[in-house]
């Protein structure tokens, strides 16, 4: 089943997700947007790098100098969209790669956990950052030295094709890593992954330590919750979502921000600028064993932002 806007792009799961709330954000129909957060720069680390994707063009480096490297990520899209940092693994050749990144848009289960598990043969993930228009989104990697590639991803298409540009990662400047106001970990426990954090609260704006203990990718992502919804409304709109259903509402009420997938064993550090209030931290990466989506088999927090 796909369902086609006007743009005539065909639409992804993750954006079904959002129910009506994604259909008003990207179709013209009347859901209030989040005030914009200020955009106050980090009170320690490196100067940012600044980075703004379009739908058909962005602006990143060609070069930069390795060890602690922050940047920072806008785009004047409503909808959203991600930026990756992979480095491909030795003999993986970019198509490749390209070709398993399209693949996990399937709408079969069975056919998307392949393409995921190709997708990890292929590439490390670095992390990076989904932003959309209201939201600015920094994250912070040690990078050594090599070839690594930035990834302009449309996480609201199943069939737009990503530009990618390479980036070289020469020598190794001064580590300077930035204070964090908290952290979140994901967590493997007998083939069932979760967040770990020391309390139901984060910093609306100010830098979060993300670990992935897993063997997979993994992302952290944060939603508004709609008014008044609850743990159970959540639980029970992602049951619906594993059973191949698609709820006409969500409970979510915006576009996710966050950090954009990671691998299995890294870590990053991401800022996010958000008002405060109540939100949804999950991760919508595909697990490579049953093809569904690590939020619906239960990857996510309810958390607030203050």
């Amino acid at each position: 089943m796909t369902f086609k806007p006007d743009t005539g792009r065909s639409v992804s799961r993750r954006r079904l997700l959002f129910g009506t709330a994604a259909g008003a954000a990207l179709a013209g129909l009347s859901v209030a947007a989040p005030a914009r957060a200020a955009t106050a720069a980090p009170t320690s680390g490196p100067a940012p790098i600044d980075i703004v994707i379009h739908p058909n063009s962005f602006t990143p480096p060609s070069q930069l100098r390795g060890g602690s490297v922050t940047i920072r990520v806008t785009t004047p899209e409503p909808g959203g969209r991600s930026l990756l940092l992979i480095k491909l693994r030795a003999g993986v050749s970019l198509d490749r790669y390209l070709t398993a990144l399209a693949a996990t848009s399937s709408w079969d289960p069975a056919e998307r956990a392949a393409a995921e598990r190709e997708l990890e043969a292929c590439a490390e993930n670095f992390g990076g950052a989904v932003v959309t228009s209201d939201s600015a989104v920094s994250f912070t990697q040690f990078l050594l030295p090599g070839t690594y590639h930035f990834v302009n991803f449309d996480y609201t298409s199943g069939t737009a094709v990503p530009q990618v540009k390479p980036v070289t990662v020469t020598g190794l400047g001064t580590p300077r890593i930035p204070d964090v106001e908290d952290y979140v970990l994901h967590r493997e426990r007998n083939d069932t992954v979760s967040f770990l954090l020391p309390t139901r609260k984060l910093a609306a704006t100010g830098e979060h330590l993300v670990i992935n203990t897993t063997r997979h990718l993994n992302e952290a992502v944060l939603s508004r919750l709609a008014p008044g919804a609850t743990a159970e409304d959540v639980a029970a709109y992602f049951e619906a979502i594993k059973n191949g259903q698609w709820p006409s509402e969500s409970p979510v009420t915006t576009q996710p921000v966050g950090l954009a997938p990671i691998s299995g064993g890294k870590q990053a550090i991401v800022r996010t600028e958000l008002p405060a209030g109540d939100y949804l931290l999950y991760s919508y990466a595909t697990n490579p064993e049953t093809g569904h989506a690590r939020a619906v088999e239960g990857l996510y927090r309810l958390v607030k932002l203050v």
